[in-house]
């Protein structure tokens, strides 16, 4: 071993010790990214409704199926993220999501929206389960609720804060012009991934489940388990009242005082954002 090898020795060693933490800072990015990418639309309906000819049952519908979709591929796309490098899938859905987000601008129309709206949350339901998975693979059970609590406030910072500068650059370029920027971000932030992001040394855990031989193996692991029912009907129950607060509060604080999109996405979505971000790292820490 050359004096380089040896001197490259403790490096690896402390950027490995360093490296759980590292990576809640590479995908706080990708989860600020995934809300804020779904939370642009949120943003300008009243100009696509009034671009378009819109109904609000229609805006309606369009945000419905793109939950819809999210929550149908995040099932499918879970055996994906077990059965493949980590990274890869992230960074993969990643470029995928992005491209569609930057597709959205030159939809003409409802169904053209509806169709690309499906497209970004095809791409967006690669991350979370993926995502959550390696947080898990890298950090011990004694750190985890922590890691993933800041993790989670990604989420509630790029609904918030993300549809706030989607409204801002809309006021100034067109409904447009920010579904091309975020997108933009999100291909940068490829690149950074690609070099960056790397999977735990070891999943032995993963490696010999019996639940990973088929993709019903996990579902009936849910479906015997009570615990695990109820956390899925109070999560299902809790984000279906949230989602509809947080979708339509923009659209309303905008027809109801005349505002302009930027600030109707301030009083409509970051102060329900800052709400979460106040709350999420306090359970993280109590669950320790």
């Amino acid at each position: 071993m050359n004096s380089a090898e040896v001197y490259a020795v403790p490096q690896r060693r402390a950027l490995s010790a360093n490296y759980p933490w590292i990576l809640i800072g590479l995908l706080w990015w990708v989860a600020f990214l995934n809300a804020a990418d779904r939370s642009i639309l949120v943003a300008v309906m009243p100009k696509l409704r009034e671009e378009f000819g819109l109904t609000n049952e229609q805006l309606a519908l369009i945000n419905s199926a793109f939950f819809w979709m999210y929550g149908v591929a995040a099932f499918l796309f879970s055996r994906l993220g077990d059965t493949s490098r980590r990274s890869w899938v992230i960074v993969g859905g990643l470029a995928f999501w992005s491209i569609a987000t930057g597709l959205v601008s030159l939809a003409t129309g409802f169904s053209m929206l509806l169709a690309l709206r499906g497209m970004v949350a095809l791409g967006e339901a690669t991350y979370y389960p993926t995502g959550t998975a390696l947080i898990s693979d890298w950090h011990r059970p004694a750190m985890r609720s922590r890691a993933l609590s800041i993790h989670q406030t990604a989420v509630l910072a790029g609904a918030g804060f993300g549809a706030y500068a989607a409204g801002l650059v809309a006021d100034r370029l067109g409904w447009q012009a920010p579904f091309v920027i975020f997108a933009a971000a999100g291909i940068v932030w490829c690149v950074v991934l690609f070099k960056v992001l790397h999977d735990a040394p070891a999943r032995a855990a993963h490696e010999n489940s019996e639940t990973r031989k088929s993709l019903l193996g996990p579902l009936r692991v849910v479906l015997q388990r009570p615990p695990a029912l109820f956390l899925c009907a109070v999560f299902f129950l809790g984000a279906g009242a949230s989602t509809g607060v947080t979708v339509w509060a923009p659209t309303y604080v905008h027809d109801a005082l005349g505002l302009k999109l930027s600030d109707a996405s301030l009083y409509g979505a970051v102060t329900i954002a800052i709400a979460g971000l106040m709350a999420v790292p306090l359970g993280g820490l109590r669950a320790v």
